[in-house]
């Protein structure tokens, strides 16, 4: 295609509207003209050459959302023309690269050379929805296995919204990437949280969702998932402001310790008893019968309100570590309602296991802890219920109402998601305790200037606790890989406690941090919990922009084309490598040979034309692996403005064009060796061919000399008639010949040596040599 019919094509497209066919055309129009104006124009090309280049250019362009509604739109428009080796794409591996030469395969090209052609791909990208290409090659030549398009169409499709025909929701990372996740399996705003973990960060903790500048949360979701199945939505992924304090320098003293006895009750494994005991104990019921508010019905595990007087064992975390199979059957053959919350009849609460793991936290809280000031305060705690704390909330004064309202609560979800309400453990009656001692303190937000603050993080913290057992635990089967809680949890919880035993102690400022590592803990806990359960892999689910596909098109054309045979990558320089060598062994068998100049030649020609496109591609390459570096900065994983950052594998865009500068280099580095190699077997030939001439210039000037003081001889034994007549016959014997014959040949043959110079020579020589004698 000539540039002028791309062009017009380029211009007249129905999907692009005016402002941008506008700015295209100035693009395209300026990269005609510069070939005019370039010293580099191949000399006597055949194909339309266009200066190799990248450009792109920032629009920003009003978009009517309606009759009163508009918005703006920017958008990158990104220009490539690009050379490349065109080559036929056929094995050599029977001939000789060197005797053989390639069946070329596009006449319209910019430069050609022995094995070679060079063509152009030019390449518009419009934002990130249109993609106009052109080269001599056509899709079906690519490799599958390299490019392969699958096309998801428009979230109205008239057809049934199931597989790739489903709606589906964008999310972008605000850089290059850009996931598609069915409306399926987004439903809940819970869900859709989930499927981002396996990248290794939680919306909830430094992240957050916008749509057009706006902040989502859980109350958005459901309009979200609306406009999602009529209309394309894109949501935004991005870094929230606020950021945890940093660690204390005393922080870790007793980790190890908490963290041993965390992993023993999640490996379940209980406390050792004495020897001498036969029978166990009875055991005290784990869940009272003490009722809680009227206003505030308990659920059972089928979603209907409690009739019974005790409280069905749930999904919680120190529940499930007590959780048992109740027979040998495989799973497959179990029968559980699908989409109910009932529990798998597999297994079963050990109430006995769930008495003993609660009991090794009370007997770490009280005397295991090496800090023996959280000990004395944890027992010191009075055992509470739930029902006393709620009559204590009834009691507070209007001005520490709110305040201590909101700090119930998320104690409240922080105790569900590990225990049930009703548990009438030692544990929970000091956890409780701790939170009504709390609660009735009077004047507690101006004692304390940390009150308010504390109440902020404890509601942080219990949103996440209340969001983790609603991702992990709500809405799902019980499965055996549930019931391996991460030991993370754990210590999330014994920090918590620890905190709200110590509240009042002196050491309260020195455990301000244990907020903080119990969020981190529950983070952490919940990652491997969704690892564990995820069904979708955020991975799999990322999707390919038209600059990516650019990326994958440039780097089939420049080093799949670039591959003369199928044996291995870089074969062009493997072919020339062994056309040089050839050539070599042949210079150095024959080096007097002079028809290797035409060779010599037609490499010289072949070398630069082919260095000149190899650095026209690193030129055009390394600008776009600098484009992609600064839209890859924009992305929240490497935008560090709070410290942290998510380590997520390379982009295709940047790991394709790294890959590709990088064998561009490669090939660089060889052309330019094989150029200087080749420039030293032209010399060798030609300083061969000089010691040939001087050598025949020796043998010349002796047969010269000799002819010289010959010829006079020739020409006195002629005067004398000595030619014709025998000397014994003649009147003048052989001393008249001689006198006459001898002087004249000294004469001449010293008006030769004079003539060339070779006395002053011997002069210059003997006067040398006799200074080195002096010295």
């Amino acid at each position: 295609m000539a540039f002028g019919a791309y062009l017009e094509c380029a211009t007249k497209l129905q999907y692009v509207n005016d402002f941008e066919r506008d700015t295209v055309s100035k693009i395209l129009r300026i990269a005609r003209e510069k070939p005019d104006r370039s010293l580099r124009t191949p000399p006597g090309m055949n194909g339309c050459y266009i200066e190799p280049e990248y450009f792109e250019k920032a629009i920003e362009n009003t978009v009517s959302l309606g009759p009163r509604s508009k918005r703006l739109k920017k958008e990158v428009i990104r220009w490539i023309s690009m050379p490349y080796f065109s080559l036929k794409s056929h094995s050599l591996s029977n001939h000789n690269a060197v005797t053989l030469n390639p069946h070329l395969t596009h006449n319209r090209s910019v430069a050609q050379g022995r094995y070679f052609q060079v063509a152009q791909y030019w390449c518009l990208v419009i934002g990130d929805s249109l993609l106009i290409s052109c080269a001599p090659m056509s899709v079906p030549e690519l490799s599958k296995t390299t490019i392969h398009l699958n096309y998801i169409p428009l979230a109205d499709h008239p057809r049934l919204p199931t597989g790739d025909w489903a709606p589906m929701l964008e999310v972008s990372d605000s850089g290059l990437r850009l996931w598609l996740l069915s409306i399926e399996e987004c439903l809940t705003w819970s869900t859709f949280v989930s499927h981002f973990i396996g990248l290794g960060f939680s919306l909830v903790d430094g992240w957050r969702v916008k749509y057009r500048d706006v902040i989502l949360d859980q109350s958005d979701w459901p309009t979200v998932i609306s406009m999602a199945r009529i209309s394309r939505v894109r949501l935004e992924l991005c870094r929230s402001d606020y950021e945890d304090p940093a660690d204390g320098g005393d922080s870790l003293v007793y980790d190890s310790h908490m963290r041993r006895v965390s992993r023993s009750m999640s490996a379940g494994q209980a406390p050792k008893h004495d020897d001498d005991q036969t029978e166990p104990e009875p055991l005290r019921p784990l869940i009272s019968d003490i009722p809680l508010s009227e206003s505030d019905p308990l659920l059972m595990l089928d979603g209907s309100h409690a009739t019974s007087d005790r409280e069905s064992y749930g999904f919680h975390v120190f529940t499930l570590l007590a959780t048992v199979p109740t027979s040998p059957t495989p799973r497959g053959e179990s029968s559980s309602q699908q989409g109910t919350l009932c529990m798998d009849p597999l297994f079963k609460v050990d109430e006995r296991q769930l008495s003993e793991d609660l009991n090794q936290l009370d007997e770490y809280l009280s005397s295991g802890n090496t800090r023996r000031m959280e000990c004395v305060s944890y027992q010191e705690c009075l055992s509470k219920t739930l029902y006393d704390v709620q009559q204590s909330c009834t009691k507070l004064n209007r001005d520490e109402y709110s305040l201590k309202k909101n700090l119930f609560r998320a104690v409240r979800d922080i105790f569900e998601l590990y225990l049930p309400l009703r548990c009438n453990h030692t544990v929970a009656l000091k956890f409780w305790g701790s939170i009504d001692h709390i609660i009735q303190t009077k004047g507690i937000a101006s004692e304390y200037t940390r009150f308010e603050e504390d109440v902020r993080d404890i509601s942080q913290l219990g949103q996440l606790a209340k969001e983790i057992k609603e991702e992990i635990f709500s809405g799902k089967e019980l499965v055996e890989s549930m019931i391996t809680i991460p030991h993370e949890f754990i210590q999330a919880w014994l920090l918590f406690q620890m905190f709200l035993a110590c509240f009042f102690a002196e050491s309260a400022r020195r455990s301000s941090s244990h907020i903080r590592r119990c969020k981190q803990k529950l983070l952490k806990g919940r990652l491997k919990m969704v690892e564990r359960l995820q069904t979708v892999n955020i991975r799999e689910r990322e999707a390919v922009l038209p600059l990516g596909v650019t990326a994958l098109m440039l780097g089939q054309l420049l080093d799949g084309s670039q591959v003369f045979t199928p044996s291995g990558p870089h074969s062009l320089t493997s072919a020339y490598w062994t056309c040089f060598n050839d050539l070599k062994s042949e210079v150095y068998n024959k080096p007097l040979r002079r028809h290797y100049e035409a060779e010599f030649t037609t490499l010289k020609a072949d070398f630069e034309t082919i260095i000149t496109t190899l650095e026209d591609q690193q030129r055009v390459l390394v600008a776009l692996e600098d484009s992609v570096k600064e839209a890859e900065s924009h992305s929240f994983a490497n935008n560090s403005l709070i410290g942290r950052n998510i380590i997520m594998e390379p982009s295709r865009e940047a790991s394709t064009t790294a890959y590709l500068v990088h064998r561009i280099e490669e090939m660089l580095q060889n052309f330019w060796e094989m150029s200087r190699r080749l420039n030293e077997l032209e010399n060798y030939h030609f300083q061969c061919l000089s010691i040939d001439t001087d050598m025949q210039q020796k043998a010349s000037f002796a047969f010269t000399t000799v002819t010289v003081f010959f010829l006079p001889l020739t020409t006195v034994t002629g005067i004398l008639g000595m030619n014709t007549s025998d000397i014994r016959d003649m009147s003048a014997g052989q001393g008249l010949f001689w006198t006459v014959a001898i002087p004249l040949g000294l004469a001449c043959l010293f008006t030769w040596l004079m003539y060339l110079g070779s006395f002053g020579k011997m002069w210059r020589w003997g006067k040398k040599r006799g200074l080195k004698k002096t010295l």
